[in-house]
């Protein structure tokens, strides 16, 4: 049963079109949002804002932000 549920993950692998690469603010909505944190020395900086200890999914999967304020 085991080996089944390893087989279909790795099918599932092969056939998604993921990406292994870091996401930065550039990627994102944020790229000019006012709240977002410098990301160029830490890359764990694209993962929280002044308004969000964890940004909310939609944004990571390119989808808009409802704290989003451009930088002026």
């Amino acid at each position: 049963m085991a080996n089944k549920r390893l087989n279909s993950l790795d099918e599932k692998f092969k056939k998604d079109n993921l990406k292994f690469e870091p996401i930065k603010n550039k990627d994102l909505i944020c790229k000019d949002c006012s709240h977002k944190y410098d990301d160029t020395e830490l890359p764990c900086n694209t993962s929280k804002c002044e308004k969000f200890d964890i940004k909310p999914v939609e944004v990571f999967d390119g989808g808009d932000c409802i704290e989003y304020d451009k930088e002026r």
